[in-house]
């Protein structure tokens, strides 16, 4: 599988003067310089992304930046091509590079349209010399004709045919150019114009302009724009208000601009910012591609985020050399393409996840162990450094994971990736039911500005592989959708077993997948989701309950250890005596003088501790027993784990006052050691706490709960119509079943994202 591209956008004049033939040529040459120095900058900041550029073909800037991405790929780097992307078929698209009766007049332009026209040739010949190569440099692609009529509500009537686009101008040829921008823009991670800076769009009419495509890219639709993209079968329609439309940078080349201001390093550009406020249509009004006058360089960074993750994504699985992908998909296959896409997304997701739970873990886990070296600093060698240099190292530690997770971007990207990989397995059950509908235009919508590159990078993937299939019509596949069984698969969701287990069934599985037993989810979509919700949310609530039962005996046990402290300290304050601490050292001696022939002398602290820590794991393991109060048992063996401890700890006094040279005498050596671990279990709850609360397991526990039973309602809807070889007999209705779980899978990934992706890493404190 190749890696992600980035697709670049190109829309703009076509002539640039046309009073002048000669200084038309000359900035023609100053657009293609531009161009030469943006791909060649693009290629130094993002080397393992390959680049795809769209374009109409149309002659001035569509065929200036084909020949600048051509040359780059003839220069020997195959990380580029080119889709060319026309309104309709080719002869006909052919006839506007001629000179038509409202074209500019005079010596040179004869000369000048039959360069135009020498381009376009040069582009298709390539194209067609590509057509069966496996590694083609240009496709052609001609979009879907526009639908003669669109009544809200109603099906959409017959498709214009090439007679009804006969001539040089007219409303139906305008609209195919309007639906080619739309969809450049929609599409495209990076959009460049080349345009005025102080012109705006036409209002009146859908002519496929550039400075109409701005606005678009930049507001959304006006009412002319929303009109085409009613009758289109590819493009966004209008967004449901008052949801704002989703808006996007634009990279403005202005070709008459005296003097560029730009550096030798920079990108030969002038940003202009989305817009969300007011209404579309107000925004088409003004100079398209005027600038709210933010920075920018800050637009610029903020405009090329999403191309920098994907950089990320692609410098993480190359495996093979750097290939701008535009193979054609057959039809048939075009739903196995976006699965393997998926795939690779969802590799990359775990193993970020997997560093992201580690670093969480490595904070918890140090950040105890800071407490326990502070505390022992501070009972123990408060007049010495060397504690104190080791607590101090610990924090560095905390804040180098921090860093090193924050810098890798483990955390976001792993949610981003799982968001990603959830919208594409959605479109790959529509695609499989015969359904039309992108999940991009469904799923965050209105959402925040940090989290619309997931949908951004969604209708990049999507839109690349349907160029690539030349839009073909999805192929019904109900086996990737459901399987093919006649009757409603029985996967049940239960709590999980009771007794003595494994906490977390973590080694078990481990043991399955040496035994080769590992768990695999059935491959259809319904399927695999269930069986994976049923098995996540008994684990997720397994969970819990193990973080309920364990903090809450450790808290407790911290209260009890603090209260035999209590009574220590008060009987040496009180009645100066040590009855206390004497009879406990008595009992503290057993294992010593039981176990004396096995395990030597000096052992007892082992001992008793060994048993405070199997106290702990039989509560964890009595978890589901009194669920409703988890308090009541976790005081029990609260209790026993305390005076567990108080013995190892008075126990261990004597020693380590011997080995550690200690000015302290065995009674104020025990009550020392007391409190550091009484304050170490309370440390070691609030860390444990902390995992489930900022890993969201709960929550998850909960979504995972919610979503199994959506899906199995589906899954037993849709086997209630099916024929003998396990196909729906409606499949209209099927169709409406399996979208509609597919928005509903979009919804709980939009929550999801949203709950975990603003989340981020930070250190355990308290």
């Amino acid at each position: 599988m190749s890696r992600l591209p980035l697709l670049i956008g190109a829309s703009g004049k076509r002539t640039f003067d046309k009073k002048d033939p000669a200084r038309d040529r000359d900035l023609a040459d100053t657009v293609r310089h531009r161009f030469d120095t943006i791909f060649d900058k693009l290629d130094r900041d993002y080397p393992n992304t390959p680049k795809i550029l769209l374009t109409g073909a149309a002659f001035g800037t569509d065929l200036i930046a084909a020949d600048a991405a051509l040359k780059r790929r003839n220069d020997g780097n195959p990380g580029w091509a080119v889709i060319a992307l026309l309104p309709f078929e080719r002869d006909e698209f052919r006839k506007d590079f001629d000179e038509g009766p409202n074209g500019p007049k005079g010596s040179g332009w004869a000369e000048r349209f039959a360069q135009h026209k020498a381009q376009f040739d040069d582009l298709m010949k390539v194209a067609d010399e590509d057509r069966d190569k496996g590694a083609p440099l240009v496709i052609v692609r001609e979009l879907p004709k526009l639908l003669a009529a669109a009544s809200e509500g109603q099906p959409l009537s017959r498709a214009l045919t090439v007679e009804d686009l006969q001539g040089k101008s007219n409303a139906s040829r305008d609209e195919h150019y309007e639906q080619v921008g739309q969809f450049i823009a929609e599409s495209a991670m990076i959009m460049i114009a080349v345009t005025s800076a102080n012109e705006s769009a036409d209002t009146e009419k859908a002519t496929g302009g550039t400075n109409r495509i701005v606005a678009y890219r930049r507001a959304g639709h006006d009412d002319v724009g929303a009109k085409v993209a009613n009758k289109s079968r590819i493009l966004r329609r209008t967004i449901r208000e008052p949801i704002a439309p989703p808006s996007r940078f634009v990279w403005l080349i202005d070709p008459y601009a005296v003097h560029p201001t730009f550096g030798s390093d920079d990108y030969p550009v002038t940003p202009l910012e989305p817009f969300s406020t007011r209404t579309s249509a107000d925004h088409y009004l003004k100079a398209t591609c005027g600038s709210a006058g933010v920075g920018p360089e800050e637009m610029l960074a903020t405009s090329l985020l999403l191309v920098g993750r994907l950089e990320r994504f692609n410098a993480e699985i190359a495996t093979e050399g750097l290939t701008a992908d535009i193979t054609t998909i057959e039809p048939e296959r075009l739903t196995e393409r976006i699965r393997g896409v998926t795939d690779i997304i969802s590799n990359r997701q775990t193993e970020k996840n997997r560093k992201a739970r580690l670093s969480f873990w490595g904070m918890a886990a140090l950040f105890v162990l800071a407490v326990f070296t502070f505390e022992i600093f501070a009972k123990f060698f408060n007049q010495e450094p060397t504690a104190l240099v080791a607590y101090l190292g610990i924090l560095m530690l905390i804040l180098t994971v921090w860093r090193l997770a924050r810098g890798a971007h483990w955390h976001r990207d792993s949610e981003d990736y799982r968001a990603i990989a959830e919208m594409l397995r959605v479109q790959h059950a529509w695609w499989s039911a015969g359904l039309h509908e992108r999940v991009d235009r469904e799923h965050l919508l209105g959402a925040s500005d940090d989290l619309t590159p997931v949908r951004y990078t969604g209708t990049a993937i999507i839109a690349w592989l349907l160029m690539r299939s030349a839009w073909a019509t999805p192929h019904p596949d109900w086996g990737e959708v459901r399987g093919t069984a006649r009757t409603a698969r029985d996967i049940k969701l239960s709590h999980a077993r009771r007794g003595l287990r494994i906490s977390g069934g973590g080694l078990a599985v481990r043991a399955d997948k040496l035994k080769g037993r590992e768990q695999t989810d059935p491959p259809d979509w319904i399927g695999g989701q269930l069986s994976y919700f049923a098995r996540k949310a008994r684990d997720r609530e397994d969970k819990v309950l193990i973080t309920e039962a364990g903090s809450w005996t450790l808290f407790v046990a911290s209260g009890f250890l603090g209260a035999i402290l209590c009574l220590l300290l008060a009987e040496s304050a009180f009645f100066h005596s040590h009855v206390g601490f004497h009879s406990l050292k008595a009992v503290s001696s057993w294992p010593d003088r039981l176990f004396v022939p096995v395990t030597g002398r000096h052992l007892s602290p082992v001992w008793w501790m060994v048993l405070a820590g199997i106290a702990v794991y039989v509560r964890i393991q009595l978890r589901r027993r009194n669920d409703e109060d988890p308090l009541a048992p976790s005081f029990k063996i609260a209790l026993l784990t305390a005076l567990l401890l108080s013995l190892a700890l008075v126990g261990a006094a004597p020693k380590l006052i011997t080995m550690f040279g200690l000015k302290l005498d065995e009674v104020h050596a025990a009550e020392a050691a007391m409190i550091v671990w009484l304050v170490g279990l309370s440390a070691i709850a609030g860390a444990w706490r902390y995992l489930t609360e900022r890993l969201n397991i709960e929550a998850e526990a909960l979504d995972y709960r919610d979503a199994f039973v959506r899906f199995e309602r589906a899954e037993h809807l849709l086997a209630a119509d099916v024929d003998e070889s396990g196909q729906p007999r409606d499949e209209e209705r099927a169709r409406a079943i399996v979208f509609e779980l597919g928005r509903l899978a979009l919804t709980e990934n939009e929550a999801w994202l949203k709950s975990r992706r603003e989340r981020p890493l930070t250190p355990v404190v308290g």
